[in-house]
């Protein structure tokens, strides 16, 4: 990772690769800032899924951008309900990455409204269940 100064967020390095027979991590670079690794590795179940930031805060300063569901499975699928039961969005962690983020909209891309939001991930090792709280 790489710290984004403009936004003070760490930011994935994407041009990495990792000897692990000679215990190295390579990367290739063409910028100057502050670099840190952090072991983000997909995981076996949902159930070690960590979510944050909660609340998240996009309009508060704090540099929240979107809201992180690390630890995951590859391929884990998570579903963004409002209080009512109402389907928000719905999205599918990418292969390789123990990663996804939802930036807080609709599956239309309309930005959704401060309150209370539950996400279930659905995976290997089943299925948790819990809450976001968005406040604008």
């Amino acid at each position: 990772y790489f710290l984004d100064e403009a936004s003070l967020r760490w930011r994935i390095e994407l041009k990495s690769t990792v000897n692990e027979s000679l215990n190295y991590l390579e990367v290739r670079v063409n910028h100057l800032t502050i670099f840190a690794v952090f072991g983000i590795t997909p995981s076996n179940s949902v159930q070690s899924a960590i979510v944050y930031p909660t609340p998240f805060k996009p309009n508060s300063g704090l540099g929240h951008t979107q809201v992180f569901f690390d630890n995951m499975p590859d391929g884990s699928h998570i579903r963004i309900y409002d209080v009512s039961g109402a389907q928000v969005d719905d999205f599918t962690v990418p292969v390789g990455t123990g990663r996804a983020a939802w930036n807080a909209t609709n599956s239309r891309g309309t930005s959704v409204a401060s309150g209370v939001y539950i996400y279930m991930i659905e995976g290997a090792g089943g299925r948790k269940i819990g809450k976001i709280m968005v406040v604008k």
